[in-house]
């Protein structure tokens, strides 16, 4: 079976499933990129006229994220009978209008995203929550996330496959060594990446906990400045770091917030609890399916609700976050489950 692989990017999670493939396919990979959005009619015609020329040799096209790029496979896959399948990962079916986020927010964009949700032969959603989820975290923001609010019912067949994550090499010392300290990981460049991830809430969370440490990873300190006037003293903020900083940051915190007003099935969140931290997430999104019973949920946008749930899982075993990351969602899990969708995609 010939596979066409078209990613948008080269990050962690899109190589980790092109090596998949590649090992139970053969396998081609090409990348979708555009230099601007001027640039970007042009590209989409030049990648749906490549298809044209190369593409019906495939059995199936696999790619990542519902967004302009989805057009062109979608027709191309359309006219010529070639499967195509999409991962969905959570900016394709969410749409906060107040903050424009989401595909949706651009009619244009949104009505692509429609048209293909509507023809992708099969649908993979990192999680539930993007299939259909009723959004109560904050009363203040219209939150709408699951593609079904979107556009209903969809022709192709939909397959929630879960992210998979390998074990860090972690040691009983390792557990015992954690300091008092709470850490939040999210890449956020502007205001708006800040509000989505939920660092705001954070940021006001260290403010009424004075005794305790916090860690904000990812965010320029200049910009935090620019939205919060008074910072905690007893906040870290640190800029973008490499994955191994990041690791070492989880290795010694002892409670992880992802405090998300939005998200699929947040990396992050699994890496940080496979490193032994206790979770405390916001209920937006994917976020309690990771957590269970492992930490503590928080109900609504409140700093206060946020400190008491972090004081209710200092108290947790912070052995059972290893355990269900481990257990629920290793990576030979994805392996197998991507393997038998798209088996059974092109034998369809």
């Amino acid at each position: 079976m010939r596979i066409l692989f078209i990613k948008i990017s080269d990050s962690t999670f899109i190589r980790k499933d092109e090596e998949i493939l590649r090992r139970h396919f053969k396998l081609d990979s090409i990348r979708f990129r555009y230099p601007n959005r001027f640039l970007l009619p042009i590209k989409l015609i030049q990648l749906f006229l490549w298809l044209v020329l190369h593409g019906r040799k495939y059995d199936v096209i696999f790619y990542y994220f519902i967004d302009f790029h989805s057009l062109p496979i979608t027709v191309f896959g359309k006219l010529f009978g070639v499967k195509t399948a999409v991962v969905i990962g959570g900016y394709d079916a969410v749409h906060i209008p107040e903050l424009g986020y989401g595909v949706y927010n651009n009619p244009i964009r949104g009505a692509i995203a429609r048209l293909s949700l509507k023809h992708t032969d099969l649908l993979l959603p990192k999680d539930d929550s993007l299939i259909h989820k009723k959004e109560t975290f904050t009363n203040k923001l219209t939150l709408i996330q699951g593609f079904k609010n979107f556009v209903g019912s969809v022709k192709g067949k939909v397959k929630v496959v879960y992210n998979g994550y390998s074990s860090p090499h972690l040691s009983e010392n390792d557990i015992r060594k954690k300091e008092n300290t709470i850490l939040s990981v999210g890449f956020a460049p502007t205001k708006r990446d800040f509000l989505i991830k939920g660092h705001d809430l954070f940021v006001k969370t260290a403010g009424i906990m004075p005794g305790y440490r916090f860690v904000l990873v990812g965010v320029r300190r200049k910009l935090v400045e620019s939205l919060i006037k008074d910072i905690p003293e007893n906040l870290e903020i640190t800029g973008p770091v490499s994955q191994e900083k990041v690791s070492r940051y989880m290795k010694r915190a002892k409670i992880y917030c992802q405090l998300s007003l939005a998200e699929g099935m947040p990396n992050a969140l699994c890496e940080a609890m496979l490193h032994g931290c206790i979770p405390v997430g916001s209920s937006a999104g994917g976020i309690p399916n990771v957590i269970g019973d492992t930490g503590a949920i928080v109900k609504k946008k409140d700093a206060r609700l946020v400190r008491d749930a972090i004081l209710q899982a200092m108290k947790l075993d912070p052995h059972k976050p290893i355990e269900r990351i481990r257990n629920r969602f290793p990576l030979e899990r994805r392996e197998r489950e991507l393997k038998e969708a798209i088996e059974e995609l092109a034998g369809g």
